[in-house]
């Protein structure tokens, strides 16, 4: 639902199948195949190669050449969108234009999502290229360094935007 939501918003994804019940699917290159419940940080993923490897319940993405992968930490609150993490390089950057690109399509999902609160959206890039990989709809490990570095962390951030209070810078 995620990828599909992504591509009517006009930004990119893998390309991916979605298998139910029925395993009876073609595999002719490389795919993840990742749980679609309880999976995260890379638990519930396997890479397959063969059709015999499909199983139920899960989503096969096109295995793409991963150059990096970068998220954007934003909130919204009810008045307006704001990015709370300027930008944190560990361990790899992006480019002034993937890094733009990441933040235009983050404003288009939060303001095409009814939702408030910090999100993060993750983002490989592959061949030069800014594809979406997920939404996580909470306060992420990305912006945990905002606990430190930041006027406001995206704990409080989060907290003000879901009581409808005015976040902020």
């Amino acid at each position: 639902e995620e990828k599909e939501f992504a591509r009517r918003l006009d930004i990119p994804t893998v390309d991916y199948i979605y298998v139910e019940e029925d395993t009876n699917v073609e595999i002719t290159k490389p795919y993840l195949m990742k749980t679609v419940r309880f999976g995260y940080d890379g638990k519930g993923q396997k890479k397959i190669s063969s059709s015999e490897e499909v199983e139920p319940y899960t989503l096969l993405e096109e295995f793409v050449k991963l150059d990096k992968e970068i998220s954007v930490v934003a909130v919204k609150d009810k008045d307006e969108i704001n990015n709370i993490l300027y930008r944190s390089k560990v361990p790899t950057t992006a480019t002034k234009e993937q890094e733009s690109l990441a933040i235009e399509y983050t404003k288009r999902i939060l303001s095409n999502f009814d939702y408030y609160g910090v999100l993060t959206v993750e983002f490989f890039i592959s061949e030069g290229k800014v594809i979406f990989n997920e939404i996580a709809p909470r306060v992420h490990n990305s912006g945990h360094i905002t606990m430190q570095s930041a006027t406001k962390s995206q704990f409080r951030a989060h907290i003000e935007a879901i009581c409808g209070l005015k976040v902020g810078k």
